[in-house]
């Protein structure tokens, strides 16, 4: 699960995620449009590699792949939960699962906080600052979700209210936990011998 954070095409990668356009990181830094284009379609392909073995690894079937933005959404065969995996180049590989649990007992809770304001950040989305980790991660998936059903051709602004939009997730007051990479190759492991029934066609 070799995320390309160092090479040079990343550098495009990220600035094409906050927004720019191909032609103004081309004038950004001083290169033509196509090298742009080559270099994205490039980290493209890296990006939708290594979400989906993370994927595999964690036995998480896939439902969508946006290696535009680096997101992964999906359903995870031992857990039985919605999963979702997130891109950054200041956290890694991150795998949330959609579970129920207390955010303010435990440990991840600062590391949440900063994780889900980075990326909403980084994906030019605007979300409330609250103290709970799973409104504002509910807040910011919800937008997430909002964007894969969007046609391409319909673009709208990520500001304003979002409660109409993250009510669906919202009303079910299900909590979303974070993981690092390698324990949460480790978790799945350790679920799949729990359950050893599940296989990846169930």
């Amino acid at each position: 699960m070799f995320l390309p954070t160092n090479e040079k095409q990343f550098v495009f990668w990220k600035m094409r995620r906050s927004g720019m356009q191909n032609i103004s990181i081309a004038n950004e830094l001083g290169i033509t449009r196509q090298g742009v284009s080559q270099a994205l379609r490039t980290m493209d392909k890296k990006i939708d590699a290594s979400l989906r073995e993370m994927a595999q690894a964690n036995r998480i079937r896939i439902k969508n792949v946006d290696p535009e933005r680096g997101i992964l959404s999906g359903w995870s065969v031992p857990f039985q939960t919605s999963a979702y995996i997130f891109v950054s180049e200041k956290h890694g590989m991150q795998v949330w699962y959609e579970h129920e649990g207390d955010c303010e007992s435990c440990d991840e809770y600062t590391k949440c906080i900063e994780f889900i304001w980075d990326l909403a950040s980084k994906l030019g989305i605007s979300i409330k600052k609250v103290q709970d980790p799973t409104e504002m991660a509910e807040e910011l998936l919800a937008k997430i979700r909002e964007d894969q059903v969007r046609p391409a051709n319909l673009k709208l602004p990520n500001t304003g209210s979002a409660c109409a939009r993250s009510s669906r997730w919202s009303a079910s007051r299900r909590r979303l936990s974070t993981i690092s990479m390698n324990r949460s190759v480790q978790a799945a492991r350790m679920a799949e011998e729990e359950c050893p029934d599940l296989s990846e066609g169930e």
